[in-house]
């Protein structure tokens, strides 16, 4: 797996570390090879980190991806190459109510119809 783009909107880590609202990074022109995030404590660096994958999940954190964003219209959109294929994982966030849509695209080509739970079935095949 490649990475290829993240973007957040209302993630918490980044609200208190940099007092952002949205975050883009785009990891197409870095060279192959190893990158560094670097900063100060608190800065996001983990949420960052915590997000690049397309698991509706934190991986060190707990509770649902929900309670880690404060926006009710947040987001993760995370873009990546996979198995000679791009994949584009948009996870809209509700996070007064905690409800969520997720969307998985494959080349531009829809794979599923919003639902968290054909998404996480498309994720895990």
């Amino acid at each position: 797996m490649r990475i290829l783009e993240l973007k957040l909107r209302g993630a918490i880590g980044i609200q208190k570390g940099l007092g952002l609202e949205e975050v883009s990074l785009d990891f197409r022109n870095f060279e192959p090879g190893l990158v560094a995030l670097t900063g100060r404590n608190g800065s996001g660096k983990t949420t960052i980190m915590e997000n690049l994958h397309p698991f509706r999940t934190m991986v060190s954190k707990d509770g649902s991806l929900a309670t880690h964003f404060y926006l009710k219209d947040s987001y993760r959109i995370l873009t990546f190459e996979y198995d000679g294929s791009e994949y584009r994982s948009t996870i809209l966030i509700d996070a007064l109510t905690g409800k969520s849509e997720a969307y998985l695209h494959q080349n531009g080509q829809p794979l599923n119809d919003g639902k968290v739970t054909t998404y996480d079935e498309k994720i895990t095949a």
